[in-house]
């Protein structure tokens, strides 16, 4: 059966959209990793908040910082979702977070597996497209 150029075309628009669903995959899995390393840099102050009582740096924003102390370091609070905060004691939190992290790293998992899937896809589907580019250079 003889391939023809229209054919060839809608294989390489083929190859594109995959391409194109690769890197998206690829900038959702950079943001789970973003959240992912913010979890553990949030635990991680957790982690020592009865310290704050010393004094600490507190991050205004662009670069700016101011030194405070904290009254009350046996209770923070933790977004829930829709800005709605609780009062949780830091070991609370932490526990929240980590249920966070479980569900970011099975997303992670997740998207790792679409990606190797679109990944073959567009592997397969390059071999076909060379293929059939030289059979419409030999016809």
């Amino acid at each position: 059966m003889a391939v023809t150029k229209r054919q060839l075309e809608q294989k390489a628009f083929e190859i594109n959209y995959l391409r194109q669903q690769a890197q998206q995959i690829e900038g959702q899995m950079q943001l789970v990793q973003r959240a992912l390393i913010d979890i553990d840099a949030t635990k991680a102050a957790l982690a020592v908040t009865g310290q704050l009582k010393d004094g600490t740096m507190i991050p205004m924003g662009s670069g700016v910082f101011a030194k405070a102390k904290a009254e009350n370091t046996e209770k923070v609070l933790i977004d829930v979702g829709a800005r709605v905060l609780l009062e949780k004691t830091p070991q609370e939190a932490s526990a929240i977070l980590d249920g966070r992290k479980t569900a970011l790293e099975k997303n992670m998992g997740e998207l790792a597996t679409t990606f190797e899937r679109v990944a073959g896809q567009i592997n397969q589907l390059s071999v076909q497209a060379e293929k059939m580019a030289q059979q419409v250079q030999d016809q």
